[in-house]
């Protein structure tokens, strides 16, 4: 194996005063070193490989363990014994580090150049870099407005916020993303109901601010004091140090309930004749008495029951909703078994689904029709002319007779 001269780092030198480093800030360190091929009796040849890369790393410990690297400089030399080449790197501290931080430079860290000696690599710099926390941002939800001082249930509403950096520096983030919450208390427990997310883009100075602004609905059948809660930076993107604690605030809300819809059963009509079998029709009028229709009850259902079994024999779906004093009309055609007979009673709900909610009063939304007379229909068996036997009868063996019968009312359905 050909073995090359080993390369070897001759200084690395940082900026001149050691304060300078901040976290976060654009202005990047420079660092600058020199590298050479080592010079030893019978170990003559140059460096064939043209390029290897050179890393620049840091921590806050004098050793290279667990170093970041931070830069990596790829160098394009081939260099003869004894020669040297001097190259620069630049990068900025992560905005979370402070205090005492050292620098290495490792040349060839990939390992492209065989060497005997790699010991010399690696070099750090003379002395550590003191770094100080960049003056951080400080976001802080200063005022948030809806129009008037109550609003509706089911109502839209325009909301706005304002947010201030509060804080002794700019914002090193471009963008980040403010929530809307809504809440029954001023904090964000158990409950709380996620509204809506905004992004804001553009740095913010300090003590600049900026405004959002969007529609919500406020939730429908409700009433009393709520909270519209504001949380800016959400995802934590921007880097505030200690004032993380003032990115939320609440603002109470007192909410009215919007006058509900008031569905109400204004006729019924039946047929004259109900006899067990029979297919009667049922039909009746429905009145919005109260006011429009959310639109998240614009479907319901119609049903008709018999009472005494609550047995379910129909029911009718009811697509879009009623502005005030809207009606409709429904009708269903139902077969009476022969199992309901005599003085029965049948009940219509309407709006059987959103009873409970759709409106403080309900009790006009059931009608019953009491002391129903259902008559049963009198049997009228009637045996068909087509009678078969077999075509051979042995004595002390069974007959096999075929015969049909018929119910005269019910001529559809033959009893065997």
């Amino acid at each position: 194996m050909t073995v090359y001269q080993p390369l070897r780092i001759l200084q690395a030198k940082k900026p001149l005063s050691p304060n300078d480093g901040q976290t976060g800030m654009d202005l990047n360190i420079f660092l600058r070193w020199q590298g050479s091929m080592s010079s030893k009796k019978g170990t003559n040849r140059p460096c064939s490989i043209s390029y290897w890369t050179a890393g620049v790393t840091f921590t806050k410990w004098p050793t290279i363990s667990n170093s970041k690297l931070v830069a990596r400089v790829t160098q394009q030399n081939i260099l003869n014994p004894a020669d040297g080449y001097s190259s620069s790197a630049s990068f900025t501290f992560d905005e979370r580090l402070t205090g005492n931080a050292y620098i290495f430079v490792y040349t060839d860290i990939g390992g492209y150049i065989v060497e005997n000696n790699t010991t010399n690599n690696v070099l750090r710099s003379s002395s550590s870099i003191e770094v100080k926390l960049t003056p951080p941002p400080d976001l802080e939800v200063t005022s948030i407005r809806y129009p008037g001082p109550r609003v509706y249930s089911g109502s839209n509403v325009q909301l706005t916020w304002t947010v201030v950096n509060a804080g002794e520096g700019p914002t090193k983030d471009t963008s980040w993303w403010d929530r809307v919450w809504w809440s029954q208390s001023q904090d964000l427990g158990f409950g709380a109901k996620y509204f809506s997310t905004t992004r804001h883009d553009g740095n913010i100075a300090q003590n600049g601010n900026y405004t959002q602004s969007i529609s919500i609905k406020i939730p429908e059948f409700i009433s009393g004091e709520f909270y519209v809660i504001i949380e800016t930076d959400v995802y934590n993107h921007v880097f505030e140090n200690f004032g993380e604690n003032n990115n939320l605030l609440a603002k109470k809300v007192q909410v009215l309930l919007t006058p509900p819809p008031d569905l109400e059963v204004q006729s019924i009509n039946v047929s004259e004749s109900w006899v067990t079998g029979n297919t009667v029709t049922i039909s009746w009028t429905v009145q919005n008495s109260g006011n429009d229709s959310p639109l998240s009850q614009m479907y319901w259902q119609d049903r008709v029951k018999l009472v005494s079994r609550e047995r379910q024999l129909n029911y009718i779906e009811k697509v879009n909703g009623l502005q005030p004093l809207e009606n409709y009309r429904q009708n269903v055609s139902v077969v009476l078994p022969f199992s309901i007979y005599g003085n029965v009673a049948f009940r219509l709900v309407v709006d059987n689904i959103y009873k409970s909610t759709r409106d403080p009063s309900t009790t006009n939304n059931i009608f019953t029709l009491s002391d129903v007379e259902v008559k049963l229909r009198a049997a009228d068996l009637t045996p068909s002319d087509n009678i078969q036997i077999n075509e051979y009868i042995l004595a002390g063996k069974p007959i096999l007779v075929n015969y049909r019968v018929f119910h005269k009312s019910n001529q559809d359905k033959p009893k065997m």
